[in-house]
């Protein structure tokens, strides 16, 4: 009754696809992405809150099980581990995010090598891209069907067990069917409110993208087992398109062109700030006009910042008083205020003694930020950031070309340089040789014959 589901073509492109099938620059995304997330989770690992759950994860199985917490390299059942290891990955808001496909790489990756030790033999470098390009794909052309973007109550957090799962299941070696009832379990696992943990900024919001691995993890073992999960999950008596009710989901993007154009390429953005995607546009604004004429915070009276609706998470009323790291990186007051003052958005923004620096908080009083809906705003960019100064002269900016966006794409070299930025607030400090080796995998992993290494370099 569900054979013409969308997600039974998904299931036979996630299952059919090989190495062979992918363009050249596809694969070259997929590295760049994997050195990316290695970077956040490696600065990830020290943040909170990562080293509680792994102490978590240490206490209850004692060193029991088939995987490994990253970086800390706790023994953990693979279904446990993912939980420190997906975790790790968010901790920073730091990984790579699809305009309209959503977070990819920090949810896909993560699970990915925690699954490692249950495949039935090695899992080649090829292997990996594979598995991970029709997760990210089905993820990102699930997330982009539903216009999640534009509808920020929906349920942004779709494309995650949508691209986590049937990456996870490829890599195991599942056929179409079994890809088909590991999404389906992961289907009816998922919470249709799990944005809240936005608005609220708690743990969860960082905990979530562990649960999704661990979920993913799980399923792909049920279904190997021989268990059905369900097939109608878009169009089924209670598929997702029947909850997904607003006039402008596009439905053809599930399947279109499936297998010939990569939806998840188009459009994946590395972020070079450690801070909400959100805030990005008037953070580079701010640091363009910053460097073009010398400000200097102490002579600001005021900045103003024109964005899109989708935004809106990001200036709530309590984004004036952030209370942790958690809800400033989610702060367009506090990210642009930093940025004016220091010239960047690192991860140094969010110690301790910059979050309630007073100066900053002075300088966050002179905010303001508007809402437009000019459709010539993009999702991400287009935002217009002003800095009125004191002598009354104004610096205006309409930001476009964000590094690390489709415009500006990153350079191999400055991916590196994000990496080796992340490295000093690694929770457990690598050897050096350790993290060469990792950069050059990431860079040759067509080469890899063994993913297991990446776990091995990633550990003491």
């Amino acid at each position: 009754a569900y054979q013409d589901d969308p997600a039974g073509k998904l299931a036979e492109m996630a299952a059919n696809t090989q190495f062979e099938d992918l363009p050249a620059d596809v694969v070259e995304t997929m590295k760049k992405a994997m050195l990316d997330t290695m970077a956040v989770m490696i600065g990830g690992s020290s943040r909170h809150p990562v080293p509680e759950a792994n102490e978590v994860i240490k206490k209850r199985w004692g060193g029991m099980g088939e995987s490994k917490t990253l970086i800390f390299g706790t023994q953990a059942p693979a279904a446990e581990a993912a939980i420190v290891n997906g975790t790790m990955g968010r901790a920073l808001d730091f990984g790579d995010v699809h305009n309209t496909g959503g977070h990819l790489s920090e949810y896909i990756i993560p699970a990915m090598l925690t699954a490692l030790p249950l495949a039935d033999g090695k899992v080649s470098g090829k292997d990996f891209i594979t598995a991970y390009v029709v997760g990210a794909e089905w993820g990102a052309r699930q997330h982009t069907c539903c216009r999640f973007q534009y509808h920020p109550l929906g349920m942004p957090g779709a494309c995650a067990w949508a691209g986590i799962t049937p990456a996870v299941a490829r890599m195991l070696g599942l056929d179409k069917d079994q890809i088909w009832s590991a999404e389906g379990f992961s289907y009816t696992a998922h919470s249709m409110g799990e944005q809240q943990k936005v608005f609220e900024g708690c743990d969860a919001q960082r905990l979530h993208h562990g649960f999704f691995g661990s979920q993913a993890i799980f399923a792909s073992e049920l279904a190997r087992a021989g268990l059905t999960g369900v097939h109608g999950i878009y169009y089924g008596e209670c598929g997702m398109l029947r909850y997904v009710d607003w006039d402008d989901i596009e439905p053809e993007i599930l399947t279109k062109d499936l297998g010939t154009y990569w939806h998840w390429v188009d459009g994946l953005t590395v972020k070079p700030f450690a801070s909400c995607k959100f805030t990005h546009c008037v953070v580079s604004a701010a640091i363009k006009l910053r460097e073009q004429y010398n400000i200097d915070y102490h002579d600001v009276e005021s900045i103003h910042c024109i964005v899109a609706r989708n935004a809106g998470p990001t200036i709530q009323p309590s984004r004036w008083d952030p209370q942790d790291a958690g809800a400033a990186m989610f702060s367009i007051p506090y990210a642009i205020s930093h940025a004016i003052m220091h010239g960047d958005v690192f991860m140094d923004a969010f110690e301790e003694n910059e979050l309630f620096d007073a100066e900053k908080r002075e300088l966050m009083k002179h905010v303001t930020v508007e809402i437009s809906d000019d459709p010539n705003i993009g999702i991400f960019d287009g935002y217009t950031t002003e800095i009125h100064m004191k002598d009354g002269t104004v610096h205006s900016m309409v930001e476009w070309d964000i590094m690390g966006g489709p415009t500006c794409p990153m350079t191999w070299k400055q991916m590196e340089g994000k990496f080796w930025k992340c490295v000093p607030y690694s929770a457990v400090e690598l050897p050096k040789e350790k993290l060469d080796r990792i950069v050059w995998m990431c860079e040759n992993l067509e080469q890899v014959e063994d993913m297991n290494e990446f776990v091995e370099n990633l550990t003491l």
